[in-house]
C-alpha cells in the first residue's frame, strides 16, 4: 500500500525535528527517518495499528511511535495510507 505524507503531518514533524536538533542533531535525523521506516512498514500492513482514540471511524489508526501517536486513513479501494497527524503523547498523569 503506497504511503501518502500530508502537509499537516509534515509540518508538525518538522517542528519535532527542529526541537530535538537544538540539543542532538544526530538523534533529531535518526528519529525523522526511524519514523518514515516504520510507516513504509505499516504501509504493508495498515489495519496492523489501533483504530484511533480520536475519531470514530475504524479506517483511521493510531500508530504509538517514542512518545508520539500518529494518525493515518487507509483508503482500502486507492490502496493508499494517508498520514495526517502527529500528536505529542502526554508524560504523566495529572495528580
Amino acid at each position: 500500500m503506497r504511503v501518502e505524507l500530508q502537509d499537516s503531518f509534515l509540518n508538525k514533524l518538522e517542528k519535532i525535528v527542529e526541537f530535538i536538533a537544538r540539543d542532538k542533531p544526530i538523534a533529531a535525523r535518526r528519529f525523522k527517518n526511524d519514523l518514515i521506516d516504520e510507516l513504509r512498514k505499516v504501509g504493508d500492513f495498515p489495519f496492523r495499528c489501533k483504530p484511533s482514540i480520536y475519531f470514530g471511524d475504524s479506517s483511521i489508526r493510531d500508530m504509538v511511535f517514542k512518545g508520539y501517536t500518529v494518525v493515518y486513513k487507509v483508503y482500502e479501494q486507492q490502496e493508499v495510507l494517508v498520514v495526517f497527524g502527529l500528536i505529542k503523547q502526554e508524560s504523566g498523569l495529572d495528580e
